[in-house]
């Protein structure tokens, strides 16, 4: 894979991640239901797995 495909993806990965949709609402719906630190964590987890697709799509 050639480093515009990698960086290309990203950001269309970033794009996804930003836009509101059904991750969005369930890191918005844990904040406001269980506070702060439970929706950092759903935050953290979302992030993780999006490092995971990122490390997929390298192999």
């Amino acid at each position: 894979m050639e480093l515009s495909h990698l960086i290309a993806f990203n950001i269309a990965l970033i794009a996804s991640i930003l836009s509101p949709g059904p991750a969005f609402l369930i890191a918005l719906k844990t904040t406001l239901s269980s506070g702060r630190r439970a929706g950092v964590a759903v935050g953290l987890g979302l992030g993780l797995v999006a490092s995971f697709w990122t490390l997929a799509a390298l192999l």
